[in-house]
């Protein structure tokens, strides 16, 4: 069986009233969207819908999201992670900070104790 291209004209014929009316470039959309469709049927390719196409593309989709849920997870462990670890950071800083004063008061503490003993 080979390629028919005389059933396409005709089909086109029969379609298009006033040939006198379409333009070279309408014309040869026509004659091109005809001959796409007669491509797909003789193919068996057309417009049918297959569900092995549909389980695939929802499949896809949701290990898309589950793998995009995952990452998505992750980072925001990662984020509450590292801003947990700048806020013990910042209070080691703190604590630090007031160890030394402690200890300069301790010291002073000290000095004045030493003093008032030995006056007294």
């Amino acid at each position: 069986m080979g390629f028919n291209s005389n059933r396409i004209v005709d089909k086109i014929d029969l379609l298009i009233p006033d040939e006198e009316e379409l333009t070279t470039y309408e014309r040869t959309q026509l004659e091109k969207e005809f001959i796409f469709d007669e491509v797909m049927y003789k193919t068996g390719r057309g417009k049918e819908f297959s569900v092995n196409a549909l389980v695939s593309s929802i499949a896809l989709i949701i290990v898309a999201l589950f793998v995009f849920g995952i990452k998505i997870h992750f980072n925001n462990r990662i984020y509450d992670l590292s801003r947990d670890i700048n806020y013990l950071s910042d209070e080691k800083e703190r604590l630090v900070e007031e160890n030394i004063a402690l200890r300069m008061k301790l010291e002073k503490e000290k000095f004045f104790n030493e003093i008032e003993s030995e006056i007294f």
